[in-house]
């Protein structure tokens, strides 16, 4: 009865000691597959992402969407929701980068997007990918 007894305990104490989960010694930041700049922006040559003057804006009519009109295809887009999420964030884009002018309700927003147009010569095209990127 004894023997069983101190089995028994030796058992559930083997069974009860805590065991040491293996961390991971190396992890992957996701935004950084794509590779560039901060992993998903392909600069232009020449342009110093470091600049203490750089800002949230890029300076110069040559690297803006025309009348700041930005083309989209989200055709390789499948899964619907996937989709209506990609619109929801471009109207909320747009909505929260617009600017309400003195006397006025509604907003004039600082970018537009919009399906692309088969005469629109640059569009902005989303698609699945692993990580972020971007390219000309």
């Amino acid at each position: 009865m004894f023997t069983t007894i101190f089995l028994s305990s030796l058992v559930l104490i083997a069974y009860g000691l805590p065991v040491e989960i293996a961390k991971p010694t190396k992890q992957v930041n996701p935004e950084l597959l794509g590779g560039g700049f901060e992993g998903d922006m392909i600069l232009p040559p020449g342009f110093d992402p470091l600049h203490p003057n750089r800002g949230v804006s890029i300076n110069g009519q040559i690297r803006r969407w025309p009348n700041k009109i930005v083309p989209y295809d989200i055709s390789a887009i499948s899964d619907s929701r996937d989709r209506q999420t990609i619109e929801l964030a471009m109207q909320k884009l747009m909505y929260d980068t617009g600017i309400t002018k003195p006397g006025q309700t509604s907003r004039t927003s600082c970018v537009t997007f919009r399906p692309a147009q088969s005469t629109d010569r640059k569009v902005l095209k989303i698609q699945y990918s692993t990580g972020c990127s971007a390219s000309n």
